[in-house]
């Protein structure tokens, strides 16, 4: 019983600042633990922090645990606010009052949690500017890095510079014709920064490592004869599956938009028609 923060919360903060990080049951943090050079190893995985959202509650069981991997030089960091209470008797009262006067123990609110762990060196990607639509997910073989950027706002490009930890060369990959080219960076730190532009739901996939030479990415694509559309204004229609090829007049825009946003057609299934008078 008591108040306490839904897991999601914590984690929502931590994506929207490409932070990785997995949910880890409470029962996998006592005895036997396997710690090393302050880092729980959990499977294949590697954790130096521990995140704990706000509790008023905590088992007593779960504060030892915590006291013992704060002892071997896991960080942990409460959210917002110590655990009021540890349940289980006397005992587990003293092991609370050890956890807030631990070094390696701490509270830190949920928005600045993120800062927190950048100070601590535990970010291994920094964005140049705010993105809480960019997604990122990241690899490690032997030898070889690999980051996937997906940018998940229906409407807003980005465009921003990615900071790569460990990265000496940079490689973008595309699966389609299976071809790397190399990516221009600057070095910062012990790391790479990059230029990152994506469009609504576009995606990209980044190699760093025991990466083969790549021809450079080419800055601007050779458009040939391009001319400006000079279009007044756009008639659209629309075709459900069922009615297509039949066309109904919808209305008429001045400007193209995403007809995915909401008060559009979000919802709307079939085919488009454009129509408009332009010269050049």
């Amino acid at each position: 019983s008591g108040a306490c923060m839904s897991v999601k919360e914590p984690m929502r903060v931590l994506m929207q600042a490409q932070l990785d990080a997995d949910i880890v049951p409470a029962d996998a943090l006592g005895a036997g633990a396997d710690v090393r050079d302050g880092t729980l190893r959990l499977g294949n995985e590697r954790y130096a922090c521990l995140i704990v959202p706000r509790a008023e509650r905590l088992p007593g069981s779960v504060v030892r645990s915590l006291v013992a991997l704060a002892d071997s030089g896991v960080r942990i960091v409460c959210v917002d606010a110590w655990p009021a209470v540890s349940t289980g008797g006397a005992r587990d009262g003293g092991d609370l009052a050890k956890l807030r006067q631990h070094r390696n123990a701490c509270v830190e609110a949920l928005v600045t949690l993120p800062a927190l762990l950048g100070r601590w060196g535990l970010t291994g990607v920094r964005t140049s500017t705010r993105e809480p639509y960019l997604r990122r997910y990241e690899y490690r073989h032997d030898g070889l890095t690999v980051w996937i950027f997906f940018n998940e706002d229906p409407d807003r490009a980005i465009r921003t510079s990615v900071y790569l930890a460990g990265a000496a060369r940079v490689a973008a990959y595309d699966p389609f014709a299976n071809r790397l080219s190399a990516v221009p960076g600057r070095r910062e730190d012990a790391g790479l920064r990059v230029d990152l532009a994506l469009h609504p739901d576009e995606s990209v996939i980044l190699l760093a490592g025991d990466v083969p030479e790549a021809p450079a990415v080419a800055r601007c694509i050779d458009a040939g004869n391009a001319y400006p559309l000079n279009a007044a204004a756009w008639q659209l229609s629309l075709a459900t599956s069922e009615a297509y090829p039949t066309f109904t007049p919808w209305r008429t825009l001045e400007a193209l938009v995403n007809l995915a946003q909401p008060g559009l057609f979000p919802d709307f299934t079939g085919t488009i028609c454009y129509e408009t008078a332009f010269t050049h």
